[in-house]
């Protein structure tokens, strides 16, 4: 078994991730995730929904993606967080 994992994490490796406020009630990479998630409605890939979480961040910190394992196109370009059965 060759898993695909997409791993996201809230900053490069040389910057510390921002811990938020009260108004967001989390860090700013759960805040700009869920704020891009929108209940839902994002119809994106996780290509774009990276590159979404990219630009919203302000340049406070920068999102790092990488991948791990088996590189499957069809897993990256499906909706962030959606059940998909098969990706073969």
């Amino acid at each position: 078994l060759a898993p695909s994992i997409i791993h996201l994490a809230a900053c490069q490796d040389d910057e510390k991730a921002w811990d938020g406020n009260v108004v967001m009630k989390h860090g700013l990479l759960t805040y700009k995730i869920q704020k891009i998630l929108d209940n839902g409605a994002f119809a994106g890939s996780y290509e774009e929904f990276f590159e979404r979480i990219d630009s919203e961040m302000g340049g406070n910190q920068n999102p790092n993606l990488s991948f791990e394992g088996k590189i499957n196109p069809i897993f990256n370009k499906s909706r962030p967080f959606k059940r998909i059965e098969h990706y073969m």
